[in-house]
């Protein structure tokens, strides 16, 4: 018996080895989850505490002759008088969420008592929205829609439409510490509810940006805003700092988008670029607002924001003159065919008025990165998708790109990739969502076609007929996998987002078309 440095427990038995991963403790307190500190404990025989022995198996020849030592949990202060849950099972649990017709789910976030807050768009005229909600019926005939789950995923808290009469989509969405939802997506619809006072209340173009946050309880908005200029902008991720800054990224055709003064690059230089803006805590002006891209197309996909209020964008390129700082570790544009895009990621300081640091990532083929984190060191998570001749560290967990998908480490510097891997099989597979927890595991999603997609410890070990989503977590060395499971039915699923908990519990995210999709009881 060992306890590794993770605080997993090993037990060495014939044939190889057995993994308990270490446990996930919590009781639930009037409809909330409470997490409990505790670890696993190895005891020495005679001790009179709760603990369990593992019976000697008959084959074990080679077992010591004096008795093994028992196992038990150390546990912090917890109440006696409720259940605790020790070790809860892998999926904790899962549900369908939609009306009669289209739903996707985009993004989700959740808030310290592990409460779910998704977006993204229905068709649907009966979504399940819920009674006292924001946006009770569908405006036109594509929504975003807001929902919020309770802990346990029995129960929705809230659930809203959002929208005006044509076409909206939500496709990032954050919360603060308030329990309050940020999203961010795009709308062609000139009735889209944006308040009086907004930084933007002018429909401006063929289809806007948006940025909205709701009221804890989904009641109503405390703002809601347009993102645009004369042409098409659309949101795709969203953070928000401790303060209530909202922090949006996405693409921008205008050549009027709003550039603050002083912005790292108040121009328009090609004909689609990325755009960074960080929205005041009332929703009322930009803090700052700036073009990132250079003579072609360029567009942001995810965004982090560190302690000190540094936003950390991801996305794709097709521009030889992107601009890049001194001294990264890729500073040229890899695509061996103009048009052929490389992913990139970015820095900002915290006035937006320069780059910290901004490089290419990728291979000589397409490369695109859509989700990016951040760890309380600075150092960058990123995954998407290459299709060949990505940039591998030694030890990669998977050393073979061919349309896979990529997680990458970069230093808080942008100087050097602190690991890069591939992760797939034999044909396509997309990184989507990723999140960081405090050891520096990566936690990806996705969607994969392959059946030889990498998995280990996993509770769904075969693919569905076409493509299922996908969760993998990787070591913080990122040369190994502490698991990796499909997830889907017998028919289609992609993962498009990520979020996790304090206790490490993985919320995803996508969409579905299968009727069995594991959806558990309750």
């Amino acid at each position: 018996l060992e306890i590794n440095p993770t605080g997993d427990l090993i037990l060495h038995v014939p044939g190889g080895r057995l993994v308990q991963q270490a446990p996930r403790i919590w009781q639930e307190i009037d409809g909330e989850r409470h997490l409990v500190e505790g670890h696993y404990v190895l005891r020495p025989v005679g001790d009179d505490q709760i603990a369990f022995q593992p019976e000697r198996a008959d084959n074990a020849h080679d077992a010591p002759p004096d008795e093994l030592p028992l196992v038990g949990f150390q546990l912090a202060q917890y109440r006696p008088d409720l259940p605790l849950v020790i070790d809860p099972v892998v999926l904790s649990y899962s549900t369908f969420l939609g009306g009669n017709s289209s739903d996707q789910g985009a993004a989700i976030a959740v808030d310290g008592a592990g409460q779910a807050y998704v977006t993204g768009y229905t068709w649907a005229t009966d979504f399940p929205v819920t009674a006292g909600s924001a946006y009770p019926a569908n405006a036109g005939y594509q929504d975003v829609y807001v929902a919020k789950l309770n802990a346990t995923g029995t129960g929705l808290i809230y659930a809203t439409y959002l929208g005006g009469i044509y076409g909206d989509e939500g496709k990032g969405i954050a919360v603060d510490g308030e329990g309050r939802a940020y999203v961010t997506g795009y709308t062609t619809s000139d009735d889209f509810p944006v308040n009086a006072g907004a930084a933007d209340t002018s429909y401006a173009g063929n289809q806007d940006a948006f940025v909205a946050r709701l009221s804890a309880d989904g009641a109503g908005l405390d703002y809601a805003s347009f993102l645009g200029g004369n042409s098409e902008e659309q949101g795709n991720g969203i953070a928000v700092d401790g303060m209530g800054h909202a922090y949006v990224t996405g693409s921008t055709y205008s050549s009027d988008f709003p550039a603050s003064a002083g912005a790292t690059l108040p121009s328009y230089p090609g004909s689609e670029d990325a755009f960074i803006v960080k929205v005041n805590i009332t929703g009322t002006s930009l803090d700052y607002a700036i073009h990132l891209g250079g003579s072609n197309i360029d567009s942001g996909y995810g965004i982090a924001v560190d302690a000190m209020g540094q936003a950390y964008v991801s996305g794709s390129t097709t521009s030889n003159n992107f601009p890049v700082t001194p001294g990264v570790f890729d500073s040229s544009y890899g695509g061996y065919v103009t048009g052929v895009a490389d992913a990139f990621v970015a820095k900002l300081d915290t006035t937006g008025t320069a780059l910290e640091y901004s490089t290419y990532l990728g291979g000589w083929d397409l490369d695109v990165a859509h989700g990016i984190a951040v760890d309380a060191a600075g150092q960058a998570y990123v995954t998407g998708y290459s299709l060949t001749g990505f940039p591998l560290t030694a030890g990669a967990v998977d050393s073979y790109c061919s349309y896979d998908a990529f997680v990458a480490k970069v230093n808080a510097t942008g100087t050097a990739l602190e690991y890069s891997t591939c992760l797939g099989g034999d044909y396509r597979d997309e990184g989507r969502g990723i999140a960081v927890d405090a050891r520096g595991l990566a936690y990806v999603t996705g969607v994969t076609e392959s059946n030889g997609f990498p998995i280990r410890y996993a509770p769904y070990s075969s693919k569905g007929s076409y493509e299922d989503a996908f969760i993998a977590v990787l070591t913080p060395d990122g040369r190994g996998l502490v698991y990796s499971t499909f997830l889907g039915g017998s028919s289609g699923e992609q993962g498009q987002g990520l979020a996790l908990d304090a206790a490490g519990n993985a919320y995803v995210v996508g969409s579905t078309y299968s009727s069995d999709f594991p959806a558990t009881t309750g």
